[in-house]
């Protein structure tokens, strides 16, 4: 087997002297001149092992190394240290962060030989390993309650992809059902802003999965989070590539019901930034599909996220419609905006009491200088009567498109959020997502949440109550 070796060091005739020696054990040398050049090569390509000095300038070895480790798509890749440091501090700090082996030089070809086979031959037991169907798999990216996803590679494309499997231990009928269901509605979807399926099957093993493009970017969760709100000019921009995508499932008769920050990625395709991809139609139904087909017949659900929740989504499950959608994504929009959720209650009685009956505070009582148009347009997605909201996610996408600030994001200030966000911190691709049927059987309402938006992972629910 042939495998792809980054050798990553400043001085020319090293690079050169092991590039040769990497051709003759057979295998493919990758060059780097430093830290900085090799981490955008692996970005680029899977790589199989790395041949790293330590002194270099831009990002020396131990910086990569440490940046490569706390990356889970790319901590697994082994790296052997390379360097005319002899002090046990280098060793001892190079090892720690996971290095497989620490050599010096001037370097013994036979001893790094036999090193490079060792690693080699541990590799090669692991890809064979990972292999699911046509895809080597690189690292998990994300776990939920019934599935990982992990991040791959298809063996004859190259093409890098985000691969879900079943966990072993959830591969009960009802599991494989849902997990079934959730690929095949995605499939049905073919709107540009909506994640795509590329393949579904089991390995040898018998293990199941489905196979999504991969995507580097950020969810908006994380987004606010880190970098704190948006102008009104990007959020109109997100917004309405978001209604593009759920305008194609209603039209479909498909209902989303977990609209919320982290189902909703940014990416760069294509040279195209602030690029909206919806993810995670899992729970997803259609408006004409009986609920008991579902799950167990006998129980009662609360479906989606506490904080993203319409009132209807409350009171029963069967009372959603496409405007329960856009009651989410009016939600996403305000949080967007504002940096905060449109209820900040921490019982999760009293939150889902407030989506129920209580109107959240004016957009204006906290963002002072937004435009009015805007506001107006958000409020009414969040109106408690369904009748009241936009009555279809085109119409929202049309009544956005006519606010002040519409048309206003430019790609030129896309890109430089974007390299910010990518100079700042590594972006990263689909992350961990918890799923989002909350739990609510043998639970105490008056317990107090320290975050009841992230309650529960896929299980199952008593129905809380019907509040008036």
């Amino acid at each position: 087997m042939k495998f792809k070796i980054l050798i990553v060091d400043d001085n020319k005739l090293n690079l050169k002297m092991i590039e040769d020696f990497i051709f003759s054990l057979d295998h493919s040398p990758l060059l780097a001149c430093n830290g900085a050049k090799a981490f955008e090569e692996v970005k680029k390509q899977q790589v199989d092992l790395i041949l790293l000095d330590i002194e270099m300038p831009v990002m020396n070895g131990i910086e990569l190394l440490r940046q490569l480790k706390r990356d889970k798509s790319y901590s697994q890749i082994p790296v052997i240290m390379l360097t005319a440091l002899d002090d046990v501090k280098s060793a001892v700090e190079s090892i720690k962060l996971g290095a497989e082996d620490y050599l010096t030089k001037p370097l013994n070809f036979t001893l790094l030989e036999n090193r490079i086979k060792g690693v080699l031959e541990k590799r090669k037991a692991i890809v064979k390993a990972q292999r699911l169907g046509q895809y080597t798999i690189e690292g998990i990216i994300g776990e939920g309650g019934m599935s990982q996803v992990y991040k791959a590679n298809h063996i004859m494309m190259c093409r890098p992809a985000a691969v879900k499997v079943l966990k072993p231990e959830r591969t009960d009928q009802n599991s494989f059902t849902l997990f079934e269901r959730e690929v095949k509605i995605t499939s049905l979807l073919s709107h540009p802003n909506t994640i795509v399926v590329y393949d579904y099957g089991s390995s040898s093993d018998g293990s199941f999965y489905y196979v999504m493009e991969y995507l580097p970017g950020v969810n908006l969760k994380e987004l606010v989070e880190t970098w704190g709100t948006l102008n009104e000019e990007r959020v109109i921009h997100i917004i309405t590539q978001a209604c593009g995508s759920l305008g194609e499932a209603h039209q479909k008769g498909l209902l989303h019901r977990d609209v919320k920050p982290a189902n909703i990625m940014l990416c760069e395709r294509g040279g195209i930034y602030d690029f909206v991809k919806v993810l995670d139609f899992g729970i997803g139904v259609f408006r004409d599909e009986p609920e008991k087909n579902l799950s167990d017949k006998n129980r009662q659900y609360i479906i989606g996220t506490p904080g993203f929740l319409s009132p209807e989504a409350i009171q029963g499950s069967d009372r959603m419609d496409v405007s329960s959608d856009i009651y989410s994504l009016g939600a996403v929009a305000y949080y967007l905006l504002t940096g905060k959720r449109i209820f900040e209650e921490k019982s999760l009685q009293k939150l889902l009491l407030c989506h129920i009956q209580e109107n959240p505070p004016p957009l204006s009582s906290i963002c002072h200088h937004l435009s009015p148009d805007l506001e107006i347009v958000i409020m009414s997605c969040l109106e408690k009567e369904k009748s009241k909201r936009p009555q279809s996610a085109e119409k929202l996408r049309d009544m956005l498109l006519k606010c002040q600030r519409a048309g206003k994001w430019r790609q030129s200030g896309a890109e430089k959020q974007w390299k910010k966000i990518m100079e700042e911190s590594k972006i990263s691709p689909v992350k961990e997502k918890r799923s989002t049927i909350i739990k609510a059987l043998n639970i105490n309402l008056e317990k107090k949440f320290s975050d009841p938006q992230d309650i529960a992972e896929e299980k199952t629910a008593k129905l809380i109550q019907q509040n008036e």
